[in-house]
């Protein structure tokens, strides 16, 4: 609730109850119910796709734990489809791999501009050249597959016949494969792209791109997608001690994340159900007159009832002003009775009976 709501909210309990008050606080309460419930809509949002992504990062970990690499199910399920047709058609295990699980980086430096620079291609299928056409042949059959249009195949056969060249002080000298076909494809891909510095030495390049993954193409300068090099990084042989921890610290992270915003989510839904001031102006006035009324009420009966009690515990005169006192009349007599544990005020000459007086 905003520090001006709270204000007036102790100005009315200090006694200044007015319509204008009144009026000002309404309006408070309702923008401070509004700002609840935008805030509750944004956390609801956040918790669900944290949630989301809690699932697919436990899910990582799982595969990472297990000696695998965390692909989407859809390129795995693609893979090893791909890979059953052709062992059926060649009578024995015709093996489709997927680019990245077959070279290594060499220079730390050039780590992240290199899985960013692969980007998409780094997931691509694989097989050696001498199946490249049937597998394309069977990839083509695989679009009932969910999800299919984001997975690549490569044309291992032709790359390698193409021979592609490698320039200078490209990131291809940061790169390793033991098999020459995976080799050839590194050079294609990573051959041609320069080691850069500086923005200079980006253009004059005509493609070239910086450690800290500022890249230059096509007379474009942009950065590389981050998820690409961090998120989604997975070049390397074996899998990465380093990135099942690095995965660990998120998943603990974004647990915790998700914990605080369900409790802030509880604590803003009963703020939801706080008093509104939904009456009218009017009514609240008349409810704050009646309550001043009762408060006087309360006061009084509490000194009736102390004088009361000092008369049973005869600490008080037997005669005292319970009556006549703000009207200035004679005290009336009172007469205490111990069996009965009550007292009666007994006003003589009003309460007799005259006839019986004169009879006395």
């Amino acid at each position: 609730m905003s520090n001006p709501a709270l204000q007036r909210i102790d100005e009315i309990k200090s006694g200044n109850v007015s319509k204008e008050a009144i009026e000002k606080l309404k309006k408070q309460l309702s923008d401070a119910l509004e700002s609840i419930n935008e805030e509750v809509d944004e956390i609801g949002t956040r918790i669900s796709q944290n949630r989301k992504d809690l699932k697919e990062k436990k899910e990582m970990v799982e595969d990472l734990k297990n000696d695998r690499k965390p692909y989407r199910k859809e390129l795995k399920q693609a893979r090893q489809e791909l890979q059953n047709r052709l062992s059926t058609q060649y009578g024995r295990t015709i093996h489709v791999n997927i680019f990245a699980d077959l070279f290594d980086i060499t220079d730390e430096k050039w780590k992240n501009a290199i899985e960013g620079r692969m980007g998409r291609v780094k997931h691509s299928l694989v097989t050696a050249p001498e199946y490249a056409l049937d597998a394309a042949k069977v990839f083509r059959k695989l679009q009932y597959l969910g999800g299919i249009d984001e997975v690549d195949l490569l044309d291992t056969a032709a790359i390698v016949k193409s021979e592609p060249k490698v320039h200078d002080n490209s990131i291809y000298e940061a790169v390793h494969a033991e098999e020459p076909y995976v080799d050839q494809c590194l050079r294609r891909y990573l051959g041609r792209i320069a080691k850069c510095e500086t923005e200079e030495e980006l253009r004059a390049s005509g493609n070239g791109v910086t450690a800290d993954c500022y890249s230059y193409n096509n007379y474009i300068f942009r950065h590389l997608k981050k998820n690409d090099y961090e998120k989604y990084a997975c070049i390397g042989t074996k899998v990465s001690k380093a990135k099942l921890r690095e995965m660990e610290d998120e998943v603990l992270k974004l647990s915790e994340e998700v914990l605080q915003d369900q409790q802030m989510q509880q604590s803003l839904k009963a703020a939801q159900g706080f008093e509104r001031l939904n009456q009218s102006t009017d009514q609240i006035l008349h409810l704050a007159g009646a309550g001043e009324e009762l408060q006087a009420f309360y006061e009084k009966q509490d000194q009736l009832e102390k004088e009361l009690r000092e008369l049973r515990e005869g600490s008080r005169p037997a005669f005292c002003p319970l009556a006549g006192r703000e009207s200035g009349k004679e005290p009336a007599q009172v007469r205490v009775f111990p069996a009965a544990g009550r007292h009666r005020a007994h006003r003589r000459g009003q309460s007799e009976d005259p006839g019986a007086a004169q009879h006395r």
